[in-house]
């Protein structure tokens, strides 16, 4: 899909999937991605954040109590928006 984020439609989606990597970072910071995350949370439709992306979800504010889980940086963000967050495994050395 090639479209701006004023483009897009939502409603016409049964899902959403943000990508990881360090796009997120600044993303986040964008109030139109932010509504249309915040649309599919209202809406009940499934949401995928892959890696660094759920930090879109804290921005959004649409993760308080849900479990989420996240790359290891990211975590403090979301412990701030009071996600859910499981016990990270030791790494093996």
């Amino acid at each position: 899909m090639n479209a701006t984020f004023a483009d897009v439609q939502v409603d016409q989606y049964d899902g959403l999937v943000i990508p990881g990597g360090r796009a997120p970072e600044y993303l986040r910071l964008n109030e139109q991605v932010l509504d249309m995350v915040r649309y599919f949370s209202k809406a009940d439709k499934p949401i995928a954040a892959i890696c660094h992306a759920a930090q879109i979800l804290a921005a959004a504010d649409v993760i308080l109590g849900k479990r989420v889980s996240c790359y290891r940086l990211a975590r403090l963000r979301l412990k701030l928006a009071e996600a859910h967050l499981p016990r990270l495994m030791s790494p093996t050395p």
